[in-house]
């Protein structure tokens, strides 16, 4: 994930440096299985350094209003509304009443060492609402004698999901 206007730069930058080696891979007049598995690797990553610069040009450029995230990524999504914001280390830093230094070490570790109270504070100074969270709690697959297990586990979907049994 590209968290800044730098990275985006440098993730830019790279993505000349891979074309450039991909291209030189692609017309080397040498076809074995090593030059296919770098054409590969390469590929591979240009797909990802790409993949990462439209999402953060999406997020810069189209400021949606709404992020929807697992909640094991809730510290990813404040990252992303930082971006939405078009705030940076140091605008954040001055809202939430720390030191610019703290939200980068919080954001280069993805907050991993930052509170939930800390979390929450920062995502209600940025303004962001939480609606209800939705929680569903995994049960163990139930087995019923005589019946067929897949059976029982899509009976249980459905049920879960509000539709009927009835299948026409």
């Amino acid at each position: 994930m590209i968290k800044n206007d730098k990275q985006y730069q440098i993730t830019k930058n790279k993505v000349q440096d891979f074309e450039k080696t991909l291209n030189t891979l692609v017309l080397e007049k040498k076809k074995d299985s090593l030059n296919q598995i770098m054409v590969n690797a390469v590929s591979s990553q240009l797909k990802s350094f790409n993949s990462d610069m439209l999402e953060y040009e999406k997020l810069r450029n189209q400021k949606p209003k709404i992020l929807q995230s697992p909640f094991e990524n809730f510290p990813e999504a404040l990252i992303k509304i930082r971006i939405v914001k078009g705030y940076s280390h140091n605008d954040l830093a001055k809202i939430v009443g720390v030191k610019e230094q703290q939200i980068q070490r919080y954001e280069s570790t993805n907050y991993e060492s930052a509170s939930f109270e800390r979390l929450i504070t920062i995502a209600k100074s940025m303004g962001v609402h939480f609606e209800e969270t939705k929680i569903i709690i995994n049960q163990p697959d139930l087995l019923v004698e005589g019946y067929d297990p897949v059976f029982i586990k899509e009976a249980t979907n459905k049920l879960q999901s509000r539709k009927s049994l009835i299948t026409v």
